[in-house]
């Protein structure tokens, strides 16, 4: 198990919680300030009454380590609809910095679904903190703003970098969604809940190699018609809404599943990936083990890039992969651009 854990803050965490949050506090910030400053800031805004309205109000997710909680991170709504969110907190104990902790408590906030549903997430960071700032950037926040930062003495200490982070749709909403493609070997074309027999008998005929390709227990030796039936129905919804998009591979007769692919949106684990990127998209597909021996993944990964860059308007497309068919990414050229994927044990490539 990865070390330090990260889980949710509970009751119980209020007193080592507001210990840690003052404690990184005065690290990060008392040179700055007077004693009698300093000591009013933590009273006022750090104290256990502040943290237990924390747990009771917003999301907070701490660092546990075996000598106690050594992080956290602070994010809530700032809206009634929801729609803005704030990135209030951010903290590691020093001994514990340039491990990725920080990396990993951002992630942990990015993804929580009110964040990840978000239009709008802004955050404050100190003008002198550089490494915090490249941080949040490489996340897709930028610098909009300023703030002074006073104190109780009403002397000023440096200023706050207000950054913000807006969330775009998916796939432009001016845009038309391609419908197909196919080739003489292959067709591609939206999966519908309609496809659920031949999609079920090909999840099944290759139910092993999929739990590889997935990195998780599906399809179980024992997952259901019906069960599968509802994924469908979940991908037809995301295709017809823009969330995502899940096509059906099937034989050029049109009566034969061979595979699926998946655009999605990129996890935040990737986004430093496509730093600079306006419309990223994370591709992920497989072919039925008994039609993997004649090349066929080496030509639907040729299909996709070509009708990627032909008909779609993402410009960044990143490829996860298990080792399998990382040799086939690798074979095609592309490159791999880091060990962390949305998955333990996938690497991630792309066209550079």
């Amino acid at each position: 198990m990865l070390e330090p854990v990260l889980r949710a803050a509970e009751d119980a965490d209020v007193r080592p919680l507001a210990d840690l949050a003052r404690a990184t506090y005065a690290q990060a910030f008392g040179h700055s300030f007077e004693g009698a400053d300093l000591q009013a800031h933590l009273d006022a805004h750090l104290s256990d009454a502040c943290v237990a309205r924390w747990l009771a109000e917003t999301v907070v997710w701490v660092a546990q380590s075996r000598g106690g909680l050594v992080g956290y991170v602070q994010c809530g709504a700032s809206s009634r609809d929801g729609r803005e969110w704030v990135l209030h907190r951010l903290y590691v104990r020093q001994e514990h910095q340039r491990q990725g902790l920080g990396t990993r408590l951002l992630e942990a906030a990015l993804a929580h679904p009110g964040m990840r549903e978000a239009g709008r997430i802004t955050l404050e960071v100190w003008e002198h903190n550089p490494g915090a700032r490249k941080l949040y950037e490489r996340y897709g926040f930028r610098v909009v703003g300023r703030r002074e930062f006073p104190v109780a003495s009403g002397l000023e200490t440096s200023d706050e970098l207000v950054m913000e982070r807006l969330r775009r749709a998916f796939y432009p909403p001016d845009q038309s969604v391609p419908g197909e493609t196919r080739t003489g070997r292959l067709a591609l074309r939206p999966l519908l809940a309609s496809d659920v027999v031949r999609d079920y008998e090909a999840v099944m005929a290759s139910a092993p190699m999929l739990r590889e390709w997935s990195r998780s227990p599906w399809p179980a030796d024992d997952f259901t018609i019906g069960e599968n039936l509802e994924d469908l129905e979940r991908h037809e919804r995301e295709h017809v809404s823009r969330e995502a998009f899940t096509f059906t591979v099937v034989a050029p007769e049109g009566e034969t599943c061979l595979g699926c692919v998946y655009l999605q949106p990129l996890p935040p684990p990737l986004w430093p990936l496509a730093a600079g990127a306006e419309r990223p998209v994370q591709v992920g597909f497989w072919i039925r083990s008994d039609a993997q021996a004649n090349g066929l993944e080496s030509h639907l990964l040729e299909v996709l890039e070509t009708w990627l860059e032909s008909e779609w308007a993402f410009d960044r497309p990143l490829f996860p992969a298990t080792d399998r068919q990382a040799a086939i990414l690798e074979s095609a050229g592309m490159k791999q651009l880091g060990a962390v994927g949305p998955k333990p044990g996938w690497r991630v490539f792309a066209r550079v």
